[in-house]
């Protein structure tokens, strides 16, 4: 999912409307080298990624986890494992989760990419600005990996936990915040996600 929204990228603009990636290589691939020329890797982390991020991220994990709530099963995993460890296991996964589908999406996209302008003999530039571009959209991933425990933590429902995750979501992607204020929220709602997690759902 987050692979193919990489291609909804806007490349260049024609006749005043901006042309998405996907469509170059499917409606004008004669513009394949002129875009190839100043291709921008990082171009793909704007509004078709932020939308698509907190589902493709929640519906890996969510849906089992809620399961587990609901059913009660968790409560043998917490007498095997003690809930400290249960706790700490929820949080660590969904987040490596998050980790794991963004580099492994983003890196299949990259590599496609040099493919296809490399059939085309052209060779866009790699420079430091993807580094920086994959390091702030995982931050983003790691909060919005964050809001989707906590808000399953209260409704144990992943309907409702996705569905809310995007809406928070589409309310602060536009907000450019700075890494470091991400990186505070992240650690802020993991807090209140371990406590909520422990006191509605480990003292039985």
């Amino acid at each position: 999912m987050l692979y193919f929204s990489y291609f909804l990228m806007d490349t260049i603009v024609r006749e005043g409307v901006p042309i998405t990636f996907i469509e170059i290589l499917f409606k004008y691939p004669k513009a394949i080298r002129q875009v190839g020329e100043s291709f921008s890797f990082t171009s793909c982390f704007l509004d078709w990624f932020y939308f698509v991020l907190p589902i493709a991220i929640g519906i890996v994990m969510i849906p089992y986890w809620c399961d587990e709530l609901r059913v009660g099963y968790y409560k043998m995993v917490k007498i095997r494992s003690g809930k400290k460890k249960y706790i700490a296991d929820v949080v660590i996964i969904n987040h490596l989760n998050a980790i794991i589908c963004l580099i492994a999406s983003y890196a299949i996209f990259v590599i496609s990419v040099l493919l296809i302008f490399r059939r085309n003999g052209v060779m866009p530039e790699l420079n430091g600005e993807i580094l920086v571009g994959v390091t702030y959209s995982l931050v983003y991933a790691l909060w919005i990996s964050a809001i989707l425990v906590f808000v399953a933590s209260l409704s144990a429902n992943p309907y409702i936990t996705v569905t809310l995750t995007f809406l928070i979501n589409y309310i602060v992607y536009a907000k450019d915040l700075p890494i470091v204020l991400l990186l505070i929220m992240t650690v802020i709602i993991d807090v209140a996600a371990v406590y909520l997690m422990d006191r509605r759902w480990m003292q039985c």
